[in-house]
């Protein structure tokens, strides 16, 4: 989560977090090298959502990056807010 964050700021430092976590240089016990990467989902959180649709909803984009390639930020597109 990240309060009063915009969209773009939030995908920047999710994005830093994904190349960081791939670029760790992990070894195993054995001495084997180790490569994680993150498939991440983020949803914008909007006034009318309550806790279970916005994790539902970043799931399902964390699904998109998986189905897509992996290793990889992926936003669930939401209509415009109206004010």
């Amino acid at each position: 989560l990240f309060p009063d964050t915009r969209q773009e700021d939030a995908m920047h430092i999710l994005e830093r977090i994904r190349l960081r976590v791939a670029t760790a240089g992990l070894s195993a016990a054995n001495g084997d090298d180790i490569t994680v990467t993150l498939s991440i989902g983020m949803v914008e959180w909007r006034p009318s959502m309550t806790r279970n649709n916005m994790e539902t909803l970043a799931d399902n984009a964390m699904y998109q990056s998986k189905n897509t390639g992996k290793n990889k930020v992926s936003v669930h597109e939401l209509a415009p807010a109206h004010a």
